[in-house]
C-alpha cells in the first residue's frame, strides 16, 4: 500500500500554514507555477491563474522521466477512458517528487 495519502496530507498542511492554500491539486500546481514563473505572490486574474496551474503541471510532468508513470499519455478528458482517480494519484506522486527536489519551498 502506498504512503502517498499520508505524504500528501502532510504537504497540504504545510502549504496551508505557509501560503494559505487549500489541499487541492490545482492549488498546489498554482503554487508550483508561481515558483517556476518567478512572479511571486500577488493578485492574479482568472486567466493568469489558469496559466500558472498549467505551468505547474508542465513542471511536474517533466519529472516523469521516460514517462515511467505514463502521466503525459493519460490526461483525462471527456472522451478519455482514463480513470481520473489513477491520474490524480500519479499527479500527486509527481508533485511529491517536485517538493522533495525543492525542499526550500516547504522548510
Amino acid at each position: 500500500m502506498s504512503d502517498l495519502p499520508i505524504h500528501w496530507q502532510k504537504l497540504t498542511v504545510i502549504l496551508k500554514k505557509r501560503f494559505g492554500l487549500s489541499g487541492s491539486v490545482n492549488s498546489v500546481l498554482f503554487l508550483i507555477g508561481i515558483q517556476e514563473s518567478g512572479k511571486g505572490f500577488r493578485s492574479y486574474s482568472r486567466e493568469e491563474k489558469t496559466e500558472l496551474i498549467l505551468l505547474g503541471q508542465q513542471e511536474v510532468e517533466k519529472l516523469d522521466k521516460a514517462n515511467l508513470s505514463g502521466i503525459t499519455k493519460m490526461k483525462p478528458d471527456k472522451k478519455s477512458s482514463v480513470d481520473p482517480v489513477d491520474y490524480q494519484f500519479k499527479l500527486k506522486s509527481l508533485i511529491r517528487e517536485y517538493f522533495q527536489q525543492h525542499q526550500s519551498l516547504i522548510s
